[in-house]
């Protein structure tokens, strides 16, 4: 196997490590307050995260819902005090 063979994955926890040490992680949420919210990853990251992608799932929306902070197991944004209700979203998170 390459540097690019799966070593591990799976749809319930919403995961795919590669061998040569990337690790993947993907799901979704759902925002409800304004201010620091927190998500946790279905798996843990085996050392760090890197980075979050957040895609907004309602349309027409108009603010973003920023990543503040990311680490191992969880990361947190902090929406726009303008955005009410609860907001879906999907997540992409990279790391090893």
């Amino acid at each position: 196997a390459g540097a690019d063979a799966v070593v591990s994955s799976s749809a319930v926890t919403k995961h795919i490590d590669y061998e040569g040490g990337i690790q993947m992680r993907w799901g979704w949420g759902t925002s409800t307050v304004d201010g620091d919210q927190s998500f946790a990853f279905g798996k843990a990251f085996s050392n760090t995260c890197q980075s979050v992608q957040i895609t907004r799932r309602d349309s027409g929306t108009e603010f973003i819902l920023p990543v503040t902070a990311c680490s191992k197991s969880s990361f947190t944004i902090n929406r726009n005090n303008d955005i009410n209700g609860s907001q879906d979203f999907y997540y992409m998170a990279m790391g090893f």
